[in-house]
């Protein structure tokens, strides 16, 4: 459908195309981990609206006439199935409902979408796939929010909307602005959201940005260190007083940790997202990282939305070159990010937040203060019923899976997807049925914590308790699910799975790589020899991939101890037979290791970049436990296999020069034929 809302020429404000190329990784390794889509989109509709709110971030209110071009941007994303997306503007509402609808019937399939609206005009008839509607309060009275939108009888309309769309069953959500006009107004504003029975409050602190920068010369918009402290105290307060809420009161722009100690130790930090869940389209379908940036990292109408979120253009933001001291040093860095990290003076690169600049670090206490968010860890004696909620859904298509309920991504593992799938195609579930199907692959304790969990984001209605189980010990340990790997396929198909993003590592390890001797089983040496694989057995013996030189004689010269893969093209370090690389390959960094006494022990390579990383995350741990769970998934046969030809390999070679640092995590024990 084709709506002309004006004729007017669209002339944005120019954007800046980034062909950044980062020159490496921080001294420290910290990088802005991410998966392979972001988690949120907010989709710029329009930039025409019918407010003229005097901090507004857009770069103009400029009216679009042809839609066409929205339908095509809505497409693109509704194609990439990110799971939440935000419908904002400018204003959507002055969009035909019709037309909205559309767009939320096409992206609810795989996304949450949520609709950002100032309530000035009341959408009827939306549509109830629509999550969340977002709407303002800015100001605890008509005069204060009448005077920061500048429209006259606004207020009173946007509490009239509210009141709908709450009596239609819709869930809405408070967004104020935190200004330097109404930051002594929080508690009210958060009481008025309560009575009018809102879902929850998210305050967004003004920063510099589009028009809102033009009109901070003449209006004090940003809230001094006084009036921020005054205003947290009073969101504080609103939090314990208003229990409606359930909590769910907090920011939702991204503001330096260290401003204020009870951001911490209340619980309501945010971060935006920026670089790692979190990207805006504008109405050309312009990809940034940020709505107030202007750079710009490619067109979602030209290219998938995967493509542009992994360009190593990005590393303008995620190698953190950009940050500047107190947040450079700082060990929040990787929660809090220096804040706000664009405004009116740096919105063509990256910067730490405008009210931290030239000050000290936080005390090292903070970082101990910081609150994650925690997951069940308990369920009751009791069996539960339950069904899946209307809002859930799962996302397959990437290297991730992910589970999305109304307000949350959650990343599944294969079993978690396996039980998450048997539960979305039934209309109600007996956790008792749950557990008979599953038993057999998982222990009962996890599934019955994975149910909790289930129900805590909100993926679960729960319909009731059934009859009281036997009462067994809770223990917050990781229990993997239980593996039966018969074949080399199977075991390729599981590495495959343990290493996700694995390559990224590898394609920025400075260290030499692809080199030594590669060992093939008997299978992998017939599959390559057929592919035309140069290969070389070494008396009637262990068979490698031919890396070595060749002698005055004519003869492989295997004196050379660390040769460069032959299948390793040097051009661009990419491996010409990936698909068919063999085990040993897969393995890295998992392999054998021979001690001194001659025990054969399974040991992680500690020198490997992606081990460092997992590190650095606090995730070597959990991915120990799965690499334990795949060594005793191996079948006796494959085992022997795996173990004898590595045998034959350790008889006539050694690891080339040089320090091998690795950690043992376990004995080999098969029984040798």
């Amino acid at each position: 459908m084709k709506t002309n809302l004006s004729n007017e020429a669209w002339s944005p404000v120019a954007t800046v195309y980034c062909n950044y190329r980062s020159q490496g990784r921080r001294e420290d390794g910290k990088y802005v981990l991410h998966d392979a889509i972001p988690h949120l989109c907010h989709i710029e509709l329009i930039y025409t609206c019918n407010e003229k709110c005097i901090f507004c971030y857009n770069p103009e209110r400029a009216k679009l006439g042809d839609l066409s071009t929205i339908d095509q941007l809505v497409r693109s994303i509704a194609v990439g199935q990110i799971p939440h997306v935000y419908l904002i503007g400018g204003e959507p509402s002055l969009l035909p409902v019709e037309k909205l609808n559309e767009y939320i019937e096409l992206l609810s399939s795989s996304s949450s979408v949520t609709i950002v609206t100032n309530g000035l005009k009341r959408l009827e008839g939306i549509s109830s796939k629509l999550a969340c509607f977002g709407v303002p309060i800015h100001g605890a009275n008509a005069k204060t929010h009448e005077f920061l939108n500048q429209s006259p009888s606004s207020f009173e309309k946007t509490l009239e909307t509210i009141r709908h769309y709450v009596s239609e069953s819709h869930d809405v959500r408070c967004i104020p602005v935190l200004t330097g006009y109404n930051y002594d107004q929080m508690y009210d504003i958060i009481g008025i959201a309560a009575g009018l029975g809102m879902e929850s409050i998210y305050i967004d602190r003004y920063e510099d940005g589009g028009i809102g920068a033009v009109n901070s010369r003449g209006y004090t918009l940003k809230p001094t260190c006084e009036q921020f402290h005054i205003a947290v105290g009073q969101i504080v307060q609103a939090k314990h007083d208003f229990a409606v809420f359930d909590g769910r009161v907090g920011f939702g722009t991204a503001i330096p940790y260290c401003l204020d100690e009870r951001m911490i130790t209340e619980g309501i930090t945010s971060n935006c997202g920026v670089g790692t869940y979190f990207c805006a389209i504008n109405p050309k379908g312009e990809f940034r990282m940020c709505n107030q940036s202007q750079l710009v990292f490619g067109n979602v109408m030209k290219e998938s939305i995967e493509t542009i979120w992994n360009k190593p253009a990005l590393d303008i933001f995620r190698d953190l070159s950009w940050v500047g001291e107190p947040c450079k040093s700082c060990e929040l860095l990787p929660d809090c990010t220096g804040g706000c990290k664009v405004d009116s003076n740096c919105s063509d690169r990256f910067c730490i937040d405008y009210a931290v600049r030239g000050l000290s670090k936080p005390i090292a206490e903070l970082v101990t203060k910081v609150k994650h968010h925690q997951l069940a860890e308990g369920y009751p004696e009791s069996y539960r019923n339950f069904r899946p909620n209307r809002y859930m859904k799962l996302t397959t298509r990437y290297l991730e899976k992910f589970l999305v309920t109304r307000y949350q991504t959650v990343k599944l593992d294969e079993m978690a997807l396996e039980i998450a799938q048997a539960i979305i195609n039934e209309v109600l579930i007996n956790e008792h049925e749950l557990i008979t199907r599953f038993s057999e692959l998982v222990e009962v304790h996890e599934i019955r914590l994975f149910v909790s969990k289930m129900l805590q984001v909100n993926a679960l209605d729960l319909i009731k308790e059934m009859r009281p189980v036997e009462n067994i010990r809770i223990e917050s340990v990781f229990i993997e699910q239980k593996l039966n790997i018969e074949t080399l396929l199977q075991l390729y198909d599981i590495l495959s799975k343990l290493y996700p993003g694995i390559e990224h590592n590898c394609s920025e390890c400075c260290d030499p790589d692809c080199m030594g001797y590669v060992w093939l089983l008997k299978k992998e040496a017939e599959h390559l020899y057929k592919r035309g694989v140069p290969l070389v057995q070494v008396n009637c013996g262990p068979t490698f991939i031919h890396s070595f030189p060749i002698s005055a004689q004519g003869n492989p010269d295997l004196s050379i101890r660390y040769p460069p893969c032959s299948q390793l093209c040097t051009d661009n370090r990419r491996c010409s037979i990936y698909k068919d690389r063999p085990l040993a390959c897969r393995l890295y960094p998992l392999g054998l290791e021979t001690e001194a006494d001659g025990t054969i022990v399974w040991a992680l390579h500690l020198d490997c970049l992606h081990i460092r990383r997992l590190e650095e995350c606090s995730l070597l741990p959990e991915f120990e436990c799965r690499v334990q769970n795949i060594i005793n998934g191996l079948s006796p046969k494959l085992l022997r296999e795996i173990v004898e030809t590595y045998r034959a390999v350790d008889a006539i070679s050694s690891f080339p020069d040089g320090e091998n640092k690795y950690k043992p995590l376990q004995k080999v024990s098969y029984v040798k034929m």
